[in-house]
């Protein structure tokens, strides 16, 4: 099944996933999401690295998103900075 994923940055380290998805969500349905964690044994805020890959069902998901971002995409006070992923058949 392809999916269509973005890279959002810029995340507040304080900020849960679910966040990010249910704002991400107003642009497309999103079907899988990866932020990557911190190394627990190292002293830091929060418990991801402050990015993400998102994946929408459709193309117009990702279309929306990167429309978005120029105008409200904002969380906890700082805009989530979008950008197109890589497509399946590049990884």
């Amino acid at each position: 099944l392809l999916h269509h994923p973005v890279f959002a940055f810029n995340i507040d380290f304080l900020t849960k996933p679910s966040d990010v998805v249910r704002l991400l969500s107003t642009c497309g349905e999103i079907v899988h999401f990866n932020m990557p964690k911190r190394d627990t044994t190292k002293p830091g805020v929060g418990k991801h690295r402050g990015f993400g890959f998102f994946y929408f069902r459709t193309r117009e998901g990702v279309m929306r998103a990167l429309y978005q971002r120029n105008n409200s995409l904002t969380l906890n006070g700082r805009p989530l900075m979008i950008r197109q992923g890589p497509s399946e058949h590049q990884r």
